[in-house]
């Protein structure tokens, strides 16, 4: 959040920056194709259960908290104009946190 709030001429983009913590479609078929041997089969397993397991955390948390902290904005800030802006970018994030999780 720190860096979104740094350039405020800049759109929030935070899910940019967390969805590099979410597990990539490359490294689901690795992991897929890798838990499929015999010796090593169960650690990508499990490797892939906590790389879901992270992702899910990462989505779930991400979009409750964009939920409460439009809730607070709306109560606190009186300024009409820069609540709507604040509320419509964050929404966009939570779209396409909302789509990585359907994917």
């Amino acid at each position: 959040m720190d860096v979104s709030i740094d350039d405020a001429d800049k759109e929030i983009a935070i899910w940019d920056y967390l969805s590099q913590y979410c597990i990539s479609d490359k490294n689901i078929h690795i992991y897929t194709k890798l838990s499929k041997f015999a010796c090593i089969g169960n650690y990508f397993n499990c490797a892939l259960y906590n790389e879901f397991l992270g992702s899910y955390d990462i989505i779930i948390n991400f979009i409750h908290g964009h939920e409460e902290a439009s809730k607070l904005i709306k109560s606190t800030i009186q300024y009409k104009f820069f609540v709507e802006k604040i509320i419509a970018e964050s929404q966009k994030n939570v779209m396409e946190a909302e789509r990585y999780k359907l994917t």
